[in-house]
């Protein structure tokens, strides 16, 4: 297996660094890609580099058009790690195609996928630096202290399944409760501004602007302002 990695928006090399760790070959395309658009002379350009290189799998974050078009007419797999909610119109779409696998580490997001008729799609939830968590609870521990360490993700608030900006609800909610502050300098989540189809787009906010409303007021009532 040899990947060719395309950058789109990101130019965050952690997992081509993280495949390299786990020696897999991998290269990196030289031309970062227009993660919206399709240009022909491009996609062809990316059809001769796989091909002069013996390239078996492409690899992104997000879906990128060119690098769809490209593996489709070359004949081998791409596959597209999923960061932030996807505009599902557009992937479901593309994923219909059988060399197209997708990487999502929410559950909601993958479901959706897949009842969109995207065959190939792999849930992968997030995942952290073990030794760096396992030292940082070890010093917590040793002091008989409780801890509680969280990495965010949209459905695990079951009942606003279907509504966005909840994360809100999850940072503001336990803050009543909490002694101590402790900053964690890991990369547990990265969010990736840019995208059109995200959920703190301007255009997409309006769309939503009900769900806006309504964590907002759940928020606002989170805290009993007559108590603090």
């Amino acid at each position: 297996m040899k990947i060719l990695y395309v950058y789109g928006l990101s130019t965050e090399k952690n997992i081509v660094q993280t495949l390299r760790k786990l020696q897999c070959d991998v290269m990196e395309y030289p031309e970062v890609q227009d993660t919206s658009n399709m240009d022909e002379e491009k996609i062809n350009a990316l059809v001769a580099y796989v091909k002069e290189h013996g390239i078996t799998h492409l690899m992104s974050i997000h879906l990128i058009y060119n690098v769809a078009v490209a593996a489709y007419w070359a004949g081998i797999k791409y596959i597209s790690v999923i960061w932030d909610a996807p505009y599902l119109k557009a992937y479901t779409v593309m994923g219909t195609l059988d060399n197209i696998w997708y990487s999502a580490f929410d559950k909601l997001d993958a479901e959706r996928m897949r009842q969109g008729g995207c065959p190939h799609v792999m849930y992968q939830p997030l995942s952290v630096n073990r030794e760096n968590i396992l030292a940082w609870k070890k010093r917590f521990l040793a002091k008989r202290r409780y801890i509680h360490d969280i990495s965010l993700i949209a459905n695990l608030y079951e009942d606003n399944a279907h509504t966005f900006y909840v994360d809100n609800l999850f940072a503001n909610q336990p803050l009543p409760y909490v002694e101590t502050l402790c900053y964690l300098d890991l990369d547990i989540y990265h969010y990736f501004l840019g995208r059109e189809d995200q959920s703190v787009n301007e255009k997409v906010l309006m769309r939503r602007i009900d769900q806006q409303i309504r964590v907002t007021k759940l928020v606002a009532l989170a805290t009993d302002l007559e108590k603090l």
